[in-house]
């Protein structure tokens, strides 16, 4: 099975040593590679690119920072705590 993760930071930099605050995503991964599932990992950055780490492939969608605002901003408002899911 193939999973393809969309998440709104790099996750490569959760592949590294150390703590880095990566917490739920970080054993996350670790679970989906003990279940030998093949996972890519989506981000938006800077520029287009991908790279492989510890049999993860990690791609950066290119995607301008003011773009990059507006997507969030849209999915902060989308799941803020208490909004009024009527007035979406």
């Amino acid at each position: 099975m193939r999973v393809l993760w969309f998440c709104n930071g790099d996750l490569s930099v959760l592949c590294s040593k150390g703590y880095n605050g990566g917490g739920w995503m970080r054993s996350m991964l670790s679970h989906i590679k003990r279940e030998n599932l093949t996972v890519g990992v989506v981000s938006l950055g800077t520029r287009n690119g991908q790279k492989d780490i510890d049999g993860i492939r990690f791609y950066s969608v290119c995607c301008p920072k003011n773009v990059r605002s507006k997507i969030f901003d849209k999915f902060r408002s989308l799941h803020a705590v208490g909004a009024d899911t009527d007035a979406r």
